[in-house]
This record gives C-alpha cells, sequence and structure tokens, in this order.
C-alpha cells in the first residue's frame, strides 16, 4: 500500500514471516519518524518498541517493523485528525513549518500527482496505455 500523508511517503508491505505484522518502508529517515512519533501512545498500549532500521541497498532506505494493529490504528487516527480543505496547501505549511528535509520537492511531488490524477481517466494524458 502506498499512503501519501502530511507525514511522508510510505510503503507499507506485508512480514511474509508473520501475518500480524507489517513493514513500513520510506526513503525519507524524517517520514519514518514522523510515523513513529504519530504511533508512540499506541506503542506504548501495545508494549511494542519500535525499531528505525536504514536499508540504504533497498529501494526504500528506512524502514520499520510495525504490529499490523498499529498500522490499522495509525490509519485511523489520521483520518480522525483531518481537518484540513486542501490537502497541498496543508502539506506545504506543516512541512514548511517543521523545516522538513526535501519540502520543495515533496510538494512538487503532490502537485505532479494531482496533475496526473485531474487528467485521469479522460486519457489527455493516457492512449491506449501508453503515457504521452
Amino acid at each position: 500500500m502506498w499512503l501519501i500523508n502530511d507525514d511522508g511517503f510510505f510503503s507499507t508491505v506485508a512480514d511474509w514471516d508473520d501475518s500480524d505484522w507489517l513493514y513500513v518502508r520510506g526513503r525519507s529517515e524524517t517520514d519514518i519518524k514522523a510515523f513513529i512519533n504519530g504511533v508512540s501512545l499506541m506503542a506504548v498500549e501495545h508494549s511494542w518498541e519500535p525499531v528505525l532500521e536504514n536499508t540504504p541497498d533497498r529501494d526504500y532506505a528506512w524502514r520499520v517493523h510495525v504490529p499490523r494493529v498499529i498500522w490499522g490504528e495509525y490509519l485511523l487516527k489520521k483520518s480522525e485528525e483531518l481537518d484540513y480543505g486542501n490537502f497541498k496547501s496543508h502539506c506545504s505549511e506543516k512541512w514548511n513549518f517543521e523545516d522538513r528535509d526535501f519540502s520543495y520537492e515533496r510538494l512538487q511531488l503532490l502537485h505532479d500527482a494531482w496533475v496526473l490524477f485531474n487528467h485521469w481517466p479522460n486519457e489527455i494524458l493516457y492512449r491506449k496505455n501508453s503515457f504521452l
């Protein structure tokens, strides 16, 4: 699952060895730290100690092994906290206030995603499954 929210960009995948666990992965250390910070109370409640891993030779250089239940609670928490009318503007304000790494590039990616989805599915940017 790919997730983009005001904490960052995440790729969450199953732990093939234990179906009760997931890996939350990111390309930025600050994204994974923001996730860990966002679930700190949940971690205490579930007696889980998050361990930030650096995996520089993998496509996602940062990851944390997470109980599936905490990922679900995190998603619920983020939906309950949603209090803005424009996602890109909200992220711009938050990331600039926090002085997050690569704020400009992050916001450009959000804009690029918006442009692509704004044109989909009317085929202005796509024709016969090929990107123009």
